[in-house]
């Protein structure tokens, strides 16, 4: 484990090196003896977005008695857990046997076992959050490979506690290598590609209703890493997610060599289903006449699945923002890398980095954590990864791969 630039931990783990278990052990002892403060900064990212999760609650209309307690995520998270697959268990039980404090209290700087297990599976059970990606393929770019944009946005108040900690992991496994965007210590796939070139990243999809249960659920996030490791294409990677059992509701936006695609999952309905740049959208979604590209925003478009697109007033500005961005780089010519980076840190026809106005790239009070540009054919990585304190109003971004990194 070393920091690079100051600015993100790279980890690199053989993971014929030793058990799941002594892996997760090994990468808790790497953190907790290299990194001062970890356990603080974990603790109080949970604190902080419970609070935030408790406010909201508080503000609904009639509010929430009781609201949401550290105790309710960790049953959750027990919930889900059982259908885990074994291996991410044992590599969570020998993380939890270096975070071991005995006791469960927020707040207070330490990390028990049933914080990290929270930490691991926060995407699956309680959620503040937003993002948005892009990608061109085909006769869309120069090479006609898949080149894409993804930026993972967190509440501007957890800048604090993950600013400093972000990670670029590299699983080390043969034909089931992954590389995994996260904070650090995360184990599941929040943006992660493959040694088959094979690219998954998570995306809210919300209904604004209360929390459903999570009993017999499964947990998307780690789903999606195991189908990433084992697919060599994203349409694998749709076939494995559909049909299971999941609590909330999501987009997966995927990419491979070849194309790009959402997969949307509405466990509401039920409904999911994979679009694509020449699917039919609703009705009152304005048109995407992008053959050779594809967006996504944080809701539904494929007919069939709940209307959520005008829940939040940031989803149709966004979107507009990407129909008239490819558009006109389309226009101009074929996208590369310069151009992916150009599309992904638009801040808006304002340029005020509001989600309401437009914006792709944000610096309001969800802004991007983590920007990620991809060449799926020569595997080159830039990223921005969003520093302490004030949000940066553009993405410096930072070549992470030059080349394969496997």
């Amino acid at each position: 484990m070393q920091k690079v630039a100051g600015t993100y931990y790279r980890v690199d783990i053989n993971m014929a090196g030793a058990s799941h278990y002594e892996i997760g052990r090994q990468y808790a002892l790497q953190i907790k003896n290299n990194v001062p403060g970890y356990e603080t900064r974990i603790d109080s990212f949970l604190q902080f977005m419970i609070g935030l999760m408790q406010d909201a609650q508080r503000h609904v209309v009639p509010p929430i008695s009781p609201v949401i307690a550290f105790a309710d995520l960790n049953a959750r998270a027990h919930d889900l857990y059982p259908n885990i697959p074994q291996e991410y268990q044992q590599e969570i039980q020998g993380m939890q046997s270096v975070f071991s404090y005995a006791t469960d209290r927020i707040g207070d700087g330490r990390l028990s076992p049933n914080k990290l297990l929270v930490f691991e599976l926060f995407g699956d059970i309680g959620r503040v959050n937003s993002c948005s990606a892009s990608a061109a393929f085909g006769e869309g770019t120069v090479s006609g490979k898949t080149i894409l944009g993804r930026s993972l946005e967190w509440k501007a108040g957890t800048n604090k506690y993950i600013s400093a900690i972000h990670s670029v992991l590299i699983l080390h496994n043969g034909s089931k290598s992954l590389v995994s965007f996260n904070a650090l210590g995360g184990l599941a796939a929040i943006s992660a590609f493959s040694s088959n070139k094979v690219f998954g990243a998570a995306l809210d999809s919300e209904i604004y209703e209360e929390y459903p249960s999570t009993k017999g659920k499964r947990s998307y996030m780690m789903d999606l890493r195991y189908a990433l490791e084992t697919a060599t294409s994203l349409q694998d990677v749709a076939n494995y997610l559909t049909g299971k059992d999941y609590a909330f509701n999501f987009n997966i936006f995927l990419a491979d060599e070849n194309s790009a695609a959402v997969f949307e999952d509405n466990t509401t309905e039920p409904f999911s289903g994979l679009r694509t740049a020449t699917s039919a959208l609703k009705l009152d979604i304005p048109d995407w006449d992008h053959p050779t590209a594809i967006a996504t925003v944080n809701c539904f478009m494929l007919p069939g699945s709940a209307d959520n697109c005008d829940l939040w007033d940031g989803n149709m500005p966004r979107w507009e923002s990407f129909i008239s961005r490819y558009e006109d780089e389309l226009a101009q010519g074929k996208i590369n890398i310069d151009v992916m980076k150009r599309i992904t840190a638009y801040p808006g026809p304002k340029s005020d980095g509001k989600a309401v106005d437009g914006a792709i790239f944000r610096y309001d009070e969800e802004p991007a954590l983590q920007t990620i540009i991809v060449d799926m054919d020569s595997m080159e990585t830039w990223v921005f990864f969003q520093p302490e304190g004030t949000p940066l109003t553009q993405p410096n971004y930072l070549q992470v791969f030059s080349g394969n990194p496997f």
